[in-house]
């Protein structure tokens, strides 16, 4: 190891002294800096690996840390800087340079310098210069320990929820003032309508006709867009949302029985999960009733015989929220009121079967009716319609399903299998028979079945995050969330602006 890491940062200084020669830029640029700093970070990543335990802080250690930190942040922070300015349209080395990056890379080069020299230093003495003090190692468990202690309820839930509000709120400000989504400016309309009429249970003009409309977000928006317009009030309210419902994302994994750790993973693939982000950005009714769904999910799973008329006015709630949530609140009640008349327990079979046919109830109200007019049968049950191009149907349909819930679908199969939550499996049961209906019955499937299939979405990500926790090969594990999230990370920035 010794000579090793002398040979790195050999290489790391005569690549520095060509790129301080050759002084190129652009792509050139990119790949000199590239090469410095990963010849330089791998000196002092292997200076570290000797201090770890056997060598304390008060030493040249600490040189060899701070020149790791400072290549880190420097290449880092030019790549994100890079990435920023060229909307991610750029490749991951050979980067042109945005203004600023150069800076940034040039704190990188510094590192290595430092990294080189520290190493050069440690492979002729032999060991670094050491006045005792306690080890990286030391320093690692104390601060384990500590992170151990903010995972535990509230400061769990508090984390989940600051990941899911910043990651969200970025787009909103890098699009500032626009709204985002193509559809989120027919609910700043329409809550300029509510505003002037507010009658949660009248009809309004939406999207090309009159309708009644789930009435939650109205309620929960006004107050909001008296104090700052309906405009900004779409700015401020899904990030706050979207945060909550990574912190409810959390709260449904430690109802299953999910560690700490793996509950604040299971927030990080809720916030990192493309069909996510996408009913954030577009579908702000549904957002909320995604919210208020993971909520009555975790409640349910963890104490529903204790707390049944709690999880079903939950479930009542996010059925005022959206249709979709409904359809899945109608479902999950349906069996909460089932497994209670078969356990003898009157409260919980009452509180499932009321939020059922409360849910069912805003359905009809919705829809205005029990039935759709259909071509081929006539008449076919609420929210019910017919795809009379089935080829290009299911094509679209195995494309969702495989593109887009494929990256979580198979691990949420996994902690479904391993954890064996009956709400949970309910629900995301009767989302996917009605997102794949038009594979199986296209004549009589639901309307919107792509809208259904992302709904999904929710649901799945929090399992799979709770799948991936369970992996024993950490750097697996890694790779995977990685390749999982990698969607919403190169996508996220640029989420249609409504102008």
């Amino acid at each position: 190891m010794r000579w090793a890491k002398a040979l790195l940062a050999a290489f790391a200084l005569a690549a520095t002294a060509e790129l301080l020669a050759a002084r190129p830029s652009g792509v050139p640029l990119d790949y000199y800096v590239w090469a410095i700093s990963l010849l330089g970070g791998a000196a002092a990543s292997l200076d570290l690996a000797e201090c770890w335990r056997r060598h304390g802080l008060y030493s040249t250690c600490i040189a060899s840390l701070a020149s790791l930190a400072l290549i880190a942040a420097g290449r880092l922070g030019s790549l994100a800087l890079n990435w920023a300015y060229y909307d991610f349209l750029t490749p991951l080395v050979g980067s042109p340079y945005a203004p600023g990056a150069a800076a940034l890379a040039a704190i990188a080069v510094a590192g290595s310098i430092s990294a080189s020299a520290t190493a050069l230093v440690h492979a002729a003495l032999g060991r670094p210069a050491s006045a005792g003090g306690p080890t990286l190692a030391d320093l690692w468990a104390g601060a384990s320990s500590r992170l151990r202690g903010l995972l535990r309820p509230p400061y769990l839930y508090a984390s989940a929820f600051l990941l899911g509000f910043a990651f969200r709120l970025v787009p909103e400000l890098i699009w500032w003032p626009y709204p985002l989504g193509w559809d989120t400016v027919d609910y700043i309309a329409h809550l300029e309508d509510f505003l002037a009429r507010p009658d949660p249970f009248a009809a309004f003009y939406w999207e090309g006709g009159m309708a009644h409309l789930p009435p939650l977000l109205d309620l929960v928006a006004a107050p909001l867009a008296l104090a700052v317009g309906a405009w900004y009030a779409f700015k401020v309210l899904p990030p706050i949302i979207y945060g909550l419902s990574s912190a409810a994302a959390a709260y449904l994994a430690r109802s299953i029985g999910a560690r700490p750790g793996a509950a604040l993973l299971a927030a990080a693939a809720f916030a990192f999960y493309l069909f996510d982000l996408a009913i954030s950005w577009e579908f702000q009714r549904e957002a909320l009733g995604t919210l208020l769904l993971l909520a009555a999910l975790g409640l349910m799973e963890s104490k529903y015989d204790e707390r049944p008329w709690a999880s079903a006015s939950l479930l009542i709630l996010s059925a005022l929220a959206h249709q979709e949530t409904a359809y899945m609140a109608f479902a999950v009640g349906l069996v909460a009121g089932a497994r209670g008349a078969l356990r003898g327990n009157a409260r919980g079979a009452l509180a499932g079967l009321a939020a059922a046919a409360a849910s069912a109830a805003l359905e009809v109200w919705y829809w205005g009716g029990v039935s759709t007019p259909n071509p081929y049968v006539g008449a076919a049950p609420l929210g019910l319609s017919a795809y009379s191009n089935y080829l290009p149907t299911a094509q679209g349909v195995l494309m969702y399903v495989a593109a887009g819930l494929g990256p979580g679908l198979a691990l949420a199969l996994i902690a479904l299998a391993e954890r064996r939550p009956l709400y949970i499996s309910a629900a995301l049961a009767a989302i996917l028979l009605a997102g794949v209906s038009p594979a199986i019955a296209p004549y009589t499937s639901v309307v919107f079945w792509n809208l259904f299939l992302m709904q999904a979405g929710p649901l799945i990500a929090p399992l799979a995050g709770v799948a991936l926790a369970e992996v024993k090969n950490k750097a697996a594990a890694a790779l995977a969330f990685l390749s999982y999230s990698s969607y919403s990370l190169r996508s996220y920035m640029w989420p249609s602006p409504a102008t």
